[in-house]
């Protein structure tokens, strides 16, 4: 969007003209032309990845407790990311279990790159977290054979920045568990037709995919905000939804609610308490239980009724089920474990000299990529870039709540 600012009125009565219109403005208005007179001058999306989610986070949320109870997710989850963010949505962003694969490979000309790297604007509701920041670290850049895997696609804002800063021979492979991110992500990045491939598979797989070593690997963590808002899976618990929660509603894996009704209450408070660090699991473990000897769980609203009655109800900023759902979306998509796996086969993948970033929303996400990253520096395969995680400044937070609890890793491989 081209900045509000105009030359000054020929005339005094068009000078009030323009000054009435200014301050008629709603506030979200000026802060969205705000936002856009920022993305015209940044080679980055400004945001609100995070999380980081990746989310109940996106994440255990310790992070997460910060985001406001209405916003904050994740690492999903998600992402992603997380952490405890006031809602699970934003945790391991991209992840399920789907084999079949989509590709977006379309035949076109390569799209040159501006001056400035302009970027595509955000879809609504939705910006990639610290796009910027995962820009500056990947290096992307034209005329040099570059080669990058977006493991979390979302809507495709990191994809698009790094093909776009890779103009016009950069080549970008694309993964997302969700078939609807696919879709939205193929429409976005038609500037760079030719140049990208989409696949609907959870990163989980990575190593099956058999790619040609690459550059730059990013995954982001966390849900995005159309995932969470128009899923209809039930991610978040601000909405009446189905309880599914799978990235990947054809994977055949059992849903949210299949859990909450077949699980025994033992398996349950383990569930809240190693993916939700839910200090009263027990209690509400318990109380799940006994509702559903009587009355099965289906819908999202059911689970947010008996969490307020074994936790209490809202103090603060934080919501109580944020936790419980969190804890359930790990479970359902076993995202703990498909970190681990895709973290593994893209150090493998990274040529000597390439870049892998992670952005996690929440405590249990950013714990295993530190001590991931730690353990392969110390065999020599990688060197750790970010002493210490980078996170959103408060800009990007104030335009995106969601990326509070956003944490960002990076990594070079080491050459052999």
């Amino acid at each position: 969007m081209p900045s509000d600012a105009s030359a000054p009125e020929a005339s005094a009565a068009t000078e009030q003209d323009s000054s009435a219109a200014r301050q008629a403005e709603t506030p979200a208005e000026k802060q969205a032309d705000a936002s856009a007179v920022r993305q015209a001058e940044t080679p980055a999306e400004k945001q609100a990845d995070a999380g980081a989610a990746r989310q109940a986070e996106i994440r255990a949320w310790n992070e997460a407790e910060k985001s406001s109870a209405g916003q904050a997710e994740t690492r999903a989850a998600g992402g992603p990311e997380s952490s405890a963010v006031s809602e699970p949505e934003t945790s391991a962003a991209s992840e399920g279990e789907r084999s079949a694969s989509t590709s977006a490979q379309s035949s076109g000309g390569a799209m040159e790159s501006s001056a400035a790297h302009r970027v595509e604007p955000t879809d609504a509701g939705h910006a990639s977290v610290l796009l910027e920041a995962v820009l500056d670290w990947l290096q992307p850049r034209g005329n040099v054979g570059f080669r990058a895997v977006d493991a979390t696609l979302g809507s495709g804002g990191h994809s698009f920045g790094l093909l776009e800063r890779s103009s016009p021979d950069g080549q970008l492979v694309g993964l997302d568990a969700d078939a609807a991110a696919i879709e939205r992500t193929r429409l976005r990045l038609q500037p760079f037709a030719g140049r990208f491939t989409l696949i609907q598979r959870n990163f989980r797989h990575l190593d099956e995919l058999e790619l040609e070593p690459v550059d730059a690997i990013v995954f982001d963590l966390g849900l995005s905000s159309v995932q969470l808002d128009a899923s209809g899976r039930g991610f978040s618990f601000r909405y009446e939804e189905s309880l599914d929660m799978r990235f990947d509603s054809d994977s055949g894996g059992p849903t949210a609610a299949d859990l909450l009704n077949g699980l025994p209450e033992a398996e349950l408070e383990r569930i809240f308490r190693d993916y939700g660090e839910e200090r009263k699991s027990r209690r509400l473990a318990h109380m799940i239980a006994r509702r559903r000897n009587n009355t099965a769980y289906h819908h999202t609203q059911e689970l947010v009724e008996t969490v307020i009655q074994a936790l209490g109800p809202q103090r603060g900023r934080i919501h109580p089920a944020t936790r419980a759902f969190q804890a359930l979306r790990i479970a359902v998509n076993d995202e703990l474990s498909a970190l681990e796996k895709g973290l593994d086969a893209a150090v493998r993948l990274l040529r000597p000299g390439g870049r892998i970033a992670v952005i996690s929303f929440h405590s249990l996400e950013d714990r295993i990529v530190k001590w991931r990253f730690r353990g392969w520096a110390d065999d020599g395969l990688l060197q750790v870039l970010t002493r210490r995680p980078q996170q959103p400044d408060e800009e990007e937070v104030e335009r995106n709540p969601r990326a509070r609890s956003a944490k960002l890793r990076v990594a070079e491989r080491v050459a052999a």
